[in-house]
């Protein structure tokens, strides 16, 4: 189990993987969504992604979805298509400020006008 400040990078590192997952195919019949880069599911990602949640970063869109990983080489596997349930999070507008740094380029701004200010006087 991660710690301190490694655990909160791999938090963050979580939440940008879920801004890069896309719906890459609708299959039919079922509407069953072929979701790229999927953030993989494990023990320490679903911590992550609850840490996430708590924090107001993503917010959960459906629950109980019916899930499955495609076999190393891209595969369909063999034997039943869902072997587990899983819950699609997307982000939310803190998510993405998160994802931008926007709270700290703004707090770098304003220390840059108060310096600009002090040099001018």
């Amino acid at each position: 189990m991660l710690e301190g400040w490694w655990r909160e990078r791999f938090v963050r590192k979580t939440l940008r993987k879920l801004s890069r997952q896309s719906v890459a195919m609708v299959m039919q019949p079922g509407n069953i969504w072929l979701i790229e880069k999927a953030v993989s599911y494990n023990e320490e990602n679903h911590t992550a992604l609850l840490t996430c949640y708590m924090r107001g970063w993503i917010e959960p869109i459906q629950q109980g979805v019916p899930s499955n990983s495609l076999n190393p080489d891209g595969s369909i596997p063999s034997g039943p298509l869902f072997t587990r349930k899983e819950t699609l999070y997307r982000l939310t507008d803190s998510g993405w400020a998160v994802i931008n740094r926007s709270h700290q380029l703004a707090i770098i701004t304003a220390f840059l006008a108060f310096v600009a200010v002090l040099v001018a006087v």
